[in-house]
């Protein structure tokens, strides 16, 4: 009688393994966060940061906004616990800084696009590229090697973004 209840107990704790440890990543992303902006800055390995103003690349993950509102965040929260979510989407925008013939910055910015944050390969996939967030390593759509990114912090992306704002005043 008591043996049906105690193999069912054992299977139920033989699933409860210990998970595995989340990998050290150099661009960790909360995905979670309804509110929270992400700005990572991507340059190319061969371009000449010694020259002052450079050609580089700022992705900015914008906070979900309005329509993410708390209920469907805790929702979410919750459905985690019956199927854990592999792949998150935030909007985008994408600030672009070019060098042009007389050697002053060019800005041109995208926006109202969207991101792909995969926690199981740890991936950020953009529309023209993907990131690796174990090392940083920015690609094209075709895997080629771009590039580096780096997370930047509150007070340096908003520095960085404000150029941007700034050209189209």
């Amino acid at each position: 009688m008591y043996r049906i209840p105690l193999i069912m107990l054992v299977t139920l704790l033989a699933g409860c393994g210990t998970k595995q440890p989340e990998p050290e990543l150099l661009i960790p992303v909360n995905v979670r966060c309804s509110t929270c902006t992400d700005h990572i800055r991507c340059e190319n390995d061969a371009g000449n940061p010694a020259g002052g103003d450079h050609a580089f690349m700022l992705y900015v993950l914008e906070a979900k906004g309005p329509g993410n509102d708390e209920i469907t965040s805790i929702t979410e929260y919750f459905l985690q616990f019956v199927e854990p979510k592999t792949r998150f989407a935030r909007p985008l925008s994408v600030h672009v800084q070019k060098i042009g013939a007389s050697g002053q910055p060019e800005r041109r910015t995208s926006m109202e696009l969207k991101a792909a944050i995969d926690r199981t390969t740890h991936r950020i996939e953009l529309p023209d590229a993907w990131i690796d967030q174990q090392n940083g390593a920015w690609h094209g759509k075709d895997d080629s090697l771009r590039g580096t990114c780096r997370l930047l912090n509150r007070q340096e992306g908003a520095l960085t973004a404000s150029l941007f704002r700034e050209q189209a005043q």
